[in-house]
């Protein structure tokens, strides 16, 4: 029941930001981009994390669509224990507006810590800026469910800043 109303949440949102900048004039962006990430854990301890991700673009008018392999150093404490590790294999979906964009992100991502290598996925929402030609900053929400070594989910939501240079 949780995945479907994630689902919904996550149709509401790019429905939303589609009507915000239906016949925005976009600045045209494809191809190739890499960057980094700060971050934390916004459940439990707070915890803060870095990753890297390289990804790729492409826009139809002011639609967007890509797609973004992204690797995270953590220390996330879990009822499972600590994820030391987390990747992400993300597809991105959105909307852009002059130098913004906004977009929903869904993927498979896999866990790794103490207890193992554990598979997942990751639902959220992100935003970006273009802030000097190539470069943008943006942040992202991210929902994340794993499996758990002893059954169930483990489910962790992260919160980061982004920089992005695009090639």
């Amino acid at each position: 029941m949780d995945v479907i109303r994630k689902t919904h949440a996550f149709t509401i949102t790019c429905t939303t930001a589609l009507a915000l900048v239906s016949g925005a004039q976009a600045q045209e962006r494809f191809g190739p981009y890499a960057g980094g990430t700060l971050g934390l854990a916004t459940d439990s301890d707070h915890t803060p994390f870095v990753s890297a991700f390289v990804g790729i673009d492409r826009q139809f008018g002011t639609m967007i669509a890509g797609a973004e392999l992204e690797h995270s150093r953590t220390d996330i404490g879990t009822a499972s224990g600590n994820l030391d590790r987390i990747t992400r294999l993300k597809l991105r979906l959105g909307v852009a507006r002059r130098q913004d964009r906004v977009y929903g992100i869904f993927g498979a991502a896999r866990s790794g810590g103490a207890f193992g290598a554990h598979p997942g996925y990751v639902l959220g929402v992100g935003y970006e800026r273009r802030i000097a030609e190539p470069v943008s900053l943006g942040a992202e929400l991210l929902h994340h469910g794993f499996d758990a070594p002893a059954g169930g989910m483990q489910k962790v939501n992260t919160f980061s800043m982004r920089a992005i240079y695009q090639f």
